[in-house]
C-alpha cells in the first residue's frame, strides 16, 4: 500500500529523491519549486531546481510523483491554527468500471471546488483494477495541484477489493496522524459536495453550539436528475 501525503501544487517547495537511472543520481537530495503539472506528459511535475553554487542559473526537471516530496514548510504554511476551521474530507474510492470512475472524478471536483478561505484537506482511498487506480490517481494529482486552498492526500491500496469501512479505518487513521483535532466530512465517491458544505457545517455548529467532539450531520449533497448523465452533470443541470 502506498500512501502519497500529501501531493504537491504548484508553488509548493519539494525535495528530489530515489533516482536511479544515469545521470539523474546526482539530483537526489536536490529541492526546487513546484511550477506546473502535465497530465499529459505522463502526469509529471515540472520542478525549478534551486540554483546551487556551482551552476549559473537555475534549471528545471520533469519529475514523477514518486520521485518528489513536500517539505515540511510549505505543508504548514497555510494551515489554519483554529481548531474550528480544521476540516478533513474523507473519499473511501473503489472504482471498477469507467462509468465509476466518470462518477468519481465528478466528486472529486465538486470536492476541490469548496468556498472556503481556510486551508482543508482531503483524504482518498483507492481500490479497484490497476488500470482505474492509476487513472483515477492521476486525476487526483491534476486537481490537487492547482488548488491553494486544499491538501490532498492518496491511499493507493494496491487492492482490486476493499470493502467501504475499511476504506474509511485506514483514512480515519491517515487524517488523525497528520490532524486528530480537524473536524470529519464523510463523502462518497460517487456523490457531490455542495460548494458551501464546508462553510456551511463549521458556520452551522458553531452558531449552534455544538462542541466539535459531537457528531453533526447536515445536507449538503447536490443530486443528479435521472435523466442526466454523469458525463451531462453540470453546476447549472444539478438539484440540491
Amino acid at each position: 500500500m502506498g500512501t502519497y501525503s500529501p501531493l504537491p501544487r504548484l508553488g509548493d517547495k519539494v525535495s528530489i529523491h530515489s533516482l536511479h537511472a544515469n545521470g539523474e543520481t546526482e539530483l537526489n537530495g536536490q529541492t526546487g519549486t513546484v511550477m506546473n503539472f502535465f497530465l499529459d506528459k505522463g502526469a509529471k511535475y515540472e520542478i525549478q531546481l534551486r540554483r546551487s553554487t556551482n551552476k549559473a542559473k537555475s534549471s528545471t526537471f520533469m519529475a514523477s510523483l514518486s520521485n518528489i516530496r513536500v517539505e515540511e514548510e510549505s505543508i504548514t504554511s497555510a494551515v489554519s491554527a483554529d481548531a474550528d476551521q480544521k476540516a478533513h474530507v474523507l473519499i473511501p474510492c473503489h472504482v471498477e468500471s469507467d462509468r465509476r470512475a466518470c462518477l468519481f472524478l465528478r466528486c472529486a471536483q465538486s470536492v476541490s471546488e469548496q468556498q472556503t478561505t481556510s486551508d482543508f484537506r482531503v483524504f482518498v482511498g483507492l481500490s479497484g483494477p490497476q488500470k482505474h487506480r492509476e487513472s483515477m490517481l492521476k486525476i487526483v494529482m491534476a486537481l490537487s495541484s492547482q488548488k491553494q486552498n486544499s491538501r490532498w492526500y492518496v491511499q493507493e491500496t494496491g487492492l482490486e477489493v476493499r470493502p467501504q469501512m475499511e476504506h474509511i479505518r485506514y483514512l480515519v487513521d491517515l487524517s488523525a496522524s497528520v490532524d486528530p483535532d480537524a473536524q470529519l466530512f464523510f463523502i462518497d465517491n460517487d456523490d457531490m459536495m455542495h460548494p458551501l458544505r464546508i462553510v456551511v457545517f463549521v458556520e452551522g455548529r458553531k452558531q449552534l453550539g455544538i462542541p466539535k467532539e459531537c457528531p453533526f450531520p447536515i445536507t449538503g449533497k447536490l443530486l443528479l436528475r435521472e435523466e442526466i448523465s454523469a458525463t451531462e452533470g453540470q453546476m447549472g443541470r444539478l438539484i440540491a
